[in-house]
């Protein structure tokens, strides 16, 4: 294939955004344009094009006040996908299993990506009639338990994003719920996504205090009218013990990123 042709072209600009996110480490959270420039060596027309491809699909992030560029939302999202399998869906499963076996009912984990959330594990409640969730669904933040306290932990620029299509008065009720749920460390729906159904989600934390996702007991409605406080309290105690699990240390301020 000749020199200068498309595919070698894409093929570039693929190595020169990897070459960017290569710049930032632990220790160098932040960086300015010339500073990425001086880094990768690329003319800094072509980093400040790349930085706003890359600002587009959330995988770079730029202070506002300051100019500085940083790792986006997206990475930390596609960080938590490829870690969920070997860390936090091992750690969590026998909690899972433990909690089902208690309240009967189906328990899932779901963590965020994009504007959305995906089950990453599964364990069917014992109940002959119980809440259909299948492994690897995707659904809104806006809706069902397991949404809403993963949206009431995103950051206040990802809440806001999320919210942004929802008319006023909905809008005004969700960033209530988020407050509440924030208080008092759980979220509870009926009938919200699923008709009949209800969720009851809690935050499982890492050990950086930030929520790495939600744990959730649903089933039908009538049910948890009988065993609300029961069953809260089980899901509780298994998202403390998950997130003991995943380092999280209790006295550890659990962070809401700004």
């Amino acid at each position: 294939m000749a020199d200068g042709s498309p595919w070698q072209e894409r093929v570039q600009s693929i190595d020169r955004a990897i070459a960017i996110l290569n710049c930032f480490s632990v220790e160098v959270e932040e960086l300015s344009l010339g500073q990425i420039a001086t880094s990768t060596g690329l003319p800094k027309p072509t980093v400040y094009r790349l930085l706003t491809a890359m600002r587009n699909h959330q995988w770079i992030e730029q202070d506002e006040r300051s100019g500085l560029y940083r790792l986006g939302f997206r990475l930390y999202t596609l960080g938590i996908i490829a870690g969920a399998p070997s860390d936090l869906r091992k750690g969590a499963l026998p909690v899972m299993e433990r909690l089902a076996k208690e309240t009967k009912e189906t328990v899932n984990l779901n963590i965020v990506d994009d504007d959305e959330r995906i089950c990453i594990e599964l364990v069917e409640g014992s109940h002959g009639i119980r809440n259909f969730v299948k492994l690897g669904t995707r659904n809104t933040l806006l809706h069902g338990a397991s949404g809403r306290v993963l949206l009431a932990h995103l950051p206040q620029p990802r809440i806001d994003s999320v919210l942004a299509n929802v008319e006023t008065p909905q809008r005004d009720d969700l960033l209530s719920e988020v407050e509440q749920i924030r208080r008092q460390g759980y979220a509870l729906t009926y009938s919200n996504r699923v008709e009949g159904a209800f969720g009851a989600s809690a935050p499982i934390f890492g050990h950086k205090g930030s929520c790495i996702a939600g744990l959730t007991v649903s089933g039908p409605v009538e049910r948890i009218r009988e065993s609300e406080g029961t069953i809260v309290g089980a899901l509780l105690r298994a998202a403390h013990e998950l997130s003991e699990r995943m380092g999280f240390v209790e006295g550890l301020s659990r962070k809401v990123l700004p």
